[in-house]
């Protein structure tokens, strides 16, 4: 790997020199991104080969996302000309800033690296393998799982597709299942609590037996998962893909590669269809294939996905530019907390923004509160200022870091289910605000927790008997 990096950072360095031409002059810093890179990351990495720490998933994460930041796209965004120009809602001040900044962010996040894989490591006596159980009554379950069920037909029957969303539909599935959140909730988790039984289940079964038909059923049932679309929005299907390729092989260990290549397919396939999906917008076509033949997908069109997905440098030029002309208080990140709060929020509705709705509000002159995405290293220079700005990215990378190390020890599938949906929303989004990505994972959290809390209850209240009885 450390050949690849090398590699790779010297093509980005040599192609971005021929075409500096196509680089306007508040830009010309990004020639040296991928030497910095470079350095940093084949000594995380040669660290991170001989480590024994419980977050390496997390450091590699962090390593593919600064690759496609600093190397992939200085390369192809100078070929395409992305950079000839400052970009909407950006100044020449802010788009210096923010290649420095974003230096200075991957400068001390690297170096949080070794702290984070230091303080990580698995310490004697700490047990990986251990028996998987199940936290609450699988008959509570089943009753909550049936419910969704009927409440699927009776309000979003045809909110999922298989495979592929469906072309010609005139208008862009990017919301909820049905209108309203609450029921959208129940059925989502109503599926997810459906596909945890059956793992469960199959598990039972084959330490039972150690037969292949209930590795496959289970996996079947990943897949079949992993095909069901509710809207274009790619990251949910990534965030299962995490999932399944750490719950499965953990169960059915044997199996490892073969679950593995099979849910990576199956994946490629989902993921790539919804990727055609938007970047063509099928939705005003017939079909796919007219959608394609009547679009040209470019180098251009790429920078501008690698830069807005993976909060780079225009995105976080953009976002300087608001932050240099707002006027915040220091606690308006109480509010974002609050007001992303799951639970807590309704009684912070009509109160006021929260940062993200006022940088939206900016950027579209007052009309609108979503849409654009606020990178946290903008969002520590906001409130922290330039010097501090990137403790909110090692922020991010710690939490991350901890909920790895956590799943790694949970016992009971449905906790360790859930939690594997958090860390994935946290590593893949570590480079976005906390308070974006708290508003999904609060509501996960909050809803998760009621639920088992209700199904384990029963075995509480058997333990309970039980340790009367003894005394």
């Amino acid at each position: 790997m450390s050949i690849t990096i090398v590699l790779s950072s010297a093509i980005a360095f040599i192609i971005y020199l021929l075409n500096i031409n196509n680089v306007c002059s508040s830009y010309q810093a990004i020639t040296i991104l991928p030497l910095i890179y470079a350095q940093f990351a084949i000594i995380i990495y040669r660290k991170l080969r001989w480590s024994s720490s419980t977050a390496k998933i997390t450091i590699y994460i962090f390593l593919a996302i600064q690759w496609l930041r600093f190397v992939v796209l200085p390369a192809i965004g100078s070929v395409s000309g992305y950079f000839s120009d400052l970009g909407p809602y950006v100044s020449n001040k802010s788009a210096l800033v923010a290649v420095w900044l974003l230096i200075a962010e991957l400068v001390i996040s690297s170096l949080f690296c070794f702290i984070i894989l230091q303080f990580s490591r698995k310490r004697k006596g700490e047990i990986e393998k251990q028996s998987i159980k199940i936290k609450g009554v699988p008959a509570i379950y089943i009753v909550f799982i049936f419910t969704s069920i009927i409440l699927f037909f009776l309000t979003g029957a045809d909110a999922f597709t298989f495979i592929a969303l469906k072309p010609a539909t005139s208008l862009r599935l990017a919301g909820e299942i049905g209108d309203n959140p609450i029921i959208s909730a129940i059925i989502s988790f109503g599926l997810m609590f459906l596909v945890i039984l059956i793992f469960y289940k199959s598990y039972i079964c084959y330490q039972k037996t150690a037969q292949k038909k209930y590795v496959y059923f289970a996996l079947f049932c990943a897949l079949i998962r992993l095909c069901l679309i509710s809207s274009e929005g790619r990251l949910s299907q990534v965030y299962l893909v995490y999932v399944f390729i750490w719950i499965l092989p953990r169960l059915f260990p044997r199996y490892r590669k073969e679950i593995i290549r099979n849910v990576l397919v199956i994946a490629c396939i989902v993921i790539g269809l919804l990727t055609i999906y938007k970047v063509f917008y099928v939705f005003s076509y017939d079909s796919y294939l007219s959608a394609i033949k009547n679009n040209n997908f470019d180098l251009y069109l790429l920078s501008n996905q690698i830069d807005s997905y993976f909060y780079s440098v225009k995105t976080v030029a953009r976002n300087l530019e608001f932050a240099m002309i707002s006027n915040v208080s220091f606690f308006t990140i109480i509010f974002d907390f609050l007001r992303n709060t799951f639970g807590l929020h309704y009684f912070f509705k009509n109160t006021g923004y929260t940062t993200s709705e006022l940088y939206n509000l900016y950027i579209y002159s007052g009309t609108k509160t979503s849409g654009y995405l606020f990178s946290v290293v903008a969002y520590g220079y906001l409130y922290l200022g330039p010097l501090l700005a990137p403790l909110f990215t090692c922020f991010n990378m710690a939490v991350a870091a901890w909920v790895e190390r956590k799943i790694v020890y949970v016992k009971y599938l449905e906790v360790q289910y859930i939690m594997c949906i958090i860390y994935a929303r946290l590593s893949f989004a570590m480079f976005a605000s906390f308070a974006f990505n708290w508003n999904i994972i609060s509501r996960t959290l909050v809803i998760c927790w009621v639920i088992i809390t209700f199904a384990s209850f029963p075995n509480r209240v058997k333990q309970n008997q039980n340790l009367y009885i003894c005394l």
